[in-house]
C-alpha cells in the first residue's frame, strides 16, 4: 500500500473512536514504532486538532513524554483499510465502530483522508495496570507519580496545558523485566492540548474527560490548574489503589468535601506521609485555593535529609524510585548509596564532607547501586586530622561509582588525592568540575561516558582511561596540570579536549591499549608534549590534533589533518598521514620494511631520516 511508504504494519495495539494504532517496522531500519492512523472528515476545527496532536509533540524531547516521529496525511481507500484490519485480525469492538465511522465518511467516493502519526513505541496504558489488580508495591506506584509530575512539569514549562490527562493517556515502557509495564511512563494523546499565555486563558469549555475535568474546565477560562486537579485525580488512584468500581464514587465524594476518603497517608512509607495533604489541595474546587504550579508538588513529594545521621538513614532505607533531596549544608561522612533507581538531588548548595577522619582512602560517596541519579552535588575531599590544625589537612577520595546505568551531572568535587573513580560499566557522567586534586577522574569500567569536564590546578593526572569502549567527549583543563590525560584502554573515543596551562606539562599520554580514536585536541600554554603514542599502541586514529610536540611510536595508526610544530615518528610500522602539517618531522628506529604512509602532508624542515624514507 503506498501510502504506508517504507511501514511494515505488523500487529494491533488498539482502537478509539478516531483512531487505529498500530505496531510497524520501519523496513529500512527494522525499527519497531506505533503508527496512529486517524481519519477527520471536512471540518476544518478537526483536521486542526490532529494537527496539533502532531505538532506540540514533534520537537518535544523528555522522557516522561511521548515522542512523535512524524506524521503525513494520505487520501485512502476503503479497500486498502480493508486489507489493513483484515491482517490484523482485530476483532474488538472498538475496531469496529472505527471501520463502521470510516465507511460512513466515505460512504460516495469510497476514499477517506487519514494522518498517519509515527510515534515511539510503548507498552500497556496506567489505565491497563490499573484494571489489571496490582498489588501494592510502593516503589512503582510512587515511581509512576514522580514520572508523570516531571512530565507535566515538562509541559508547563512550556506553556502547554494537556487537558485530558488520564490513566488511559499515559503509556509505559517496554522492559525486559517489566514487559509491557516499563519505566519510564509517558504522557501522550495530545488532541486537546493547547498552549498558552499567562496563569488563563480563553479556551473551549468542556474539554477532556467528565471524571478527571477540573470544575473550572465546565467554564472558558481556565490554565495550568486543570491539569494539576486531574494529575492529583490520578496520583490518588494510583496510590490508594482504587479499582475501577470504587473510582466513581471515591472521586464524586472527593469533590464533594469529603476527604477522609483519602487513605493514602496509611502506607508504611516514610516518603509519602504528605501524599494525602497534597492530594486535597490539588483537588480543591476552587482553584485559587489549589496547588498553583506542579513544582511545588514536586519539591513536597520527595525525601529530604537536613543533616549527617538523616541522609546515613535515608540512604540505608531508601527503595526503588526514590528521590532525595539534601539541603544546604554539609554532610560528614562516608556515604554509602546500595539501592537501585534512587535519586540524589543536592540543589546545587549540599556539601558532602569527609569530617576528621584521617582515612585517605575514605569516599564521601560511594554508589553501589545501579540506575542512579546523583545531581547538583558539591563533594569537598579535604578534612583536617582530629589532632592537628587545619593546616594538617589531608585529602581522601571524592565519589566512588560499583554500579551500573547511573547518571552524575553537575557534581563539583575539590581536592582529593582521586576525586572520582569509575569502576563500573555503562555510567553516564556530565559537567563535572574538578578543583586542585592530585587525579582528577579515574576510569577502570567499560562503557562509560564523559561529557563536558573541566579540570582546574590538577597536581598529577587529570583523567585516567583505563577501560575499554568508553566515550569521552568536551574536556577542558585549565590551569596548571600536570598530565591531562593517561590512556590505557582499548576501543575508547577521546574528543574535544582543550588545555590551557601557564606552566609546562604534558598532554595526552597513551601508553598501551588498541582501536582507540582521539579528535579534536587543541593545547594552548606552555607544552613538554601534547600527544605521546607509545611502542604498546596499535590501531589508533588522531584527527584534527593541534599541539607543539607530537610522537608517534606503535604499529597500524592513522593521523589525519594533524597540525604540530614538531612530529617525531619512532619505532612502529604501518602508519599512515593525511594532510598533517608540522614545521619539523624526525624518523628514528624505524626498519627498511617498515611502512610510513604520507598523503598530502606538508613539512616545513624533514629530518634527514624521512628524506632517507622517502627515497627508499
Amino acid at each position: 500500500m503506498e501510502f504506508l511508504d517504507d511501514l511494515k504494519i505488523t500487529s494491533y495495539i488498539k482502537a478509539g473512536y478516531f483512531g487505529l494504532v498500530v505496531k510497524a517496522e520501519i523496513v529500512s531500519s527494522s525499527q519497531d514504532i506505533a503508527c496512529k492512523l486517524v481519519y477527520h472528515v471536512d471540518e476544518e476545527s478537526r483536521k486542526q486538532t490532529i494537527k496539533r496532536e502532531c505538532e506540540n509533540l514533534m520537537d518535544k524531547d523528555h522522557p516522561n513524554v511521548l515522542k512523535t516521529h512524524g506524521y503525513s496525511e494520505h487520501s485512502v481507500t476503503m479497500t486498502d483499510l480493508a486489507g489493513i484490519l483484515d491482517n490484523l485480525k482485530a476483532t474488538d469492538i472498538e475496531t469496529h465502530m472505527w471501520k463502521t465511522k470510516c465507511e460512513y465518511i466515505a460512504r460516495n467516493s469510497q476514499t477517506l483522508t487519514l494522518f498517519l502519526i509515527r510515534m515511539e513505541l510503548c507498552g500497556a496504558s496506567l489505565r491497563d495496570w490499573l484494571k489489571s489488580n496490582p498489588s501494592p508495591n510502593s516503589s512503582k506506584q510512587i515511581k509512576i507519580v514522580n514520572e508523570l509530575a516531571s512530565g507535566l512539569q515538562y509541559l508547563h514549562n512550556l506553556d502547554i496545558v494537556h487537558r485530558d490527562f488520564k490513566p488511559e493517556n499515559v503509556l509505559f515502557s517496554i522492559e525486559a523485566d517489566n514487559g509491557v509495564y516499563g519505566h519510564p511512563v509517558k504522557i501522550g494523546d495530545f488532541g486537546l492540548s493547547r498552549e498558552i499565555t499567562g496563569d488563563e486563558s480563553t479556551l473551549t469549555s468542556r474539554k477532556g474527560t467528565i471524571d478527571y475535568m477540573a470544575p473550572e474546565a465546565f467554564r472558558n477560562l481556565y490554565g495550568k490548574q486543570v491539569d494539576i486537579f486531574s494529575f492529583g485525580l490520578v496520583t490518588w488512584e494510583v496510590l490508594q489503589l482504587i479499582s475501577p468500581e470504587d473510582r466513581p464514587g471515591h472521586f464524586k465524594k472527593l469533590k464533594e468535601g469529603e476527604t477522609n476518603i483519602v487513605t493514602v497517608d496509611l502506607i508504611p512509607r516514610f516518603n509519602i506521609r504528605r501524599a494525602k495533604e497534597l492530594i486535597i489541595h490539588m483537588t480543591k474546587e476552587l482553584a485559587a485555593e489549589r496547588t498553583k504550579i506542579i513544582d511545588d508538588f514536586i519539591q513536597r513529594f520527595t525525601i529530604v535529609a537536613r543533616n549527617s545521621s538523616e541522609l546515613v538513614d535515608v540512604l540505608a532505607n531508601s527503595d526503588s524510585g526514590d528521590i532525595i533531596h539534601l539541603v544546604g549544608t554539609r554532610y560528614d561522612g562516608n556515604f554509602v548509596l546500595d539501592n537501585n533507581d534512587i535519586v540524589l538531588d543536592g540543589g546545587g548548595v549540599a556539601v558532602l564532607s569527609p569530617g576528621l577522619s584521617n582515612n585517605t582512602d575514605w569516599c564521601s560517596l560511594t554508589i553501589n547501586g545501579n540506575k542512579c541519579i546523583v545531581r547538583n552535588i558539591k563533594i569537598n575531599c579535604w578534612h583536617a586530622k582530629a589532632e592537628g590544625p587545619i593546616t594538617n589537612a589531608i585529602k581522601s577520595q571524592g565519589l566512588l561509582v560499583h554500579g551500573k546505568g547511573n547518571r552524575i551531572d553537575q557534581v563539583t568535587v575539590l581536592g582529593g588525592n582521586k576525586s572520582v573513580i569509575i569502576r563500573g560499566h555503562a555510567n553516564c557522567l556530565t559537567h563535572l568540575h574538578i578543583k586542585e586534586a592530585d587525579t582528577g577522574i579515574m576510569v577502570e569500567g567499560n562503557e562509560n561516558s564523559l561529557a563536558e569536564a573541566t579540570f582546574i590546578g590538577i597536581t598529577k593526572t587529570g583523567l585516567e582511561l583505563n577501560g575499554c569502549s568508553n566515550k569521552v567527549r568536551d574536556l577542558e583543563f585549565l590551569n596548571d596540570v600536570d598530565l591531562a590525560v593517561e590512556l590505557n584502554g582499548s576501543g575508547n573515543l577521546l574528543e574535544n579536549v582543550r588545555i590551557s596551562s601557564s606552566k609546562k606539562c604534558r598532554g595526552i599520554s597513551h601508553r598501551r591499549g588498541a582501536n582507540n580514536a582521539i579528535a579534536n585536541f587543541k593545547f594552548k600554554g606552555d607544552e613538554e608534549w601534547g600527544v605521546d603514542m607509545a611502542r604498546d599502541t596499535q590501531l589508533c586514529s588522531l584527527t584534527n590534533v593541534k599541539c607543539k610536540v607530537l610522537r608517534v611510536s606503535g604499529s597500524n595508526h592513522v593521523l589525519t589533518s594533524c597540525t604540530v610544530e614538531e612530529m617525531h615518528v619512532r619505532e612502529g610500522n604501518n602508519q599512515k598521514f593525511t594532510n598533517c602539517r608540522a614545521n619539523l618531522i624526525t624518523v628514528s628506529s624505524i626498519s627498511a620494511d617498515d611502512k610510513l604512509e604520507f598523503i598530502g602532508c606538508t613539512f616545513g624542515k624533514p629530518s634527514q631520516s624521512v628524506v632517507w624514507m622517502q627515497n627508499a
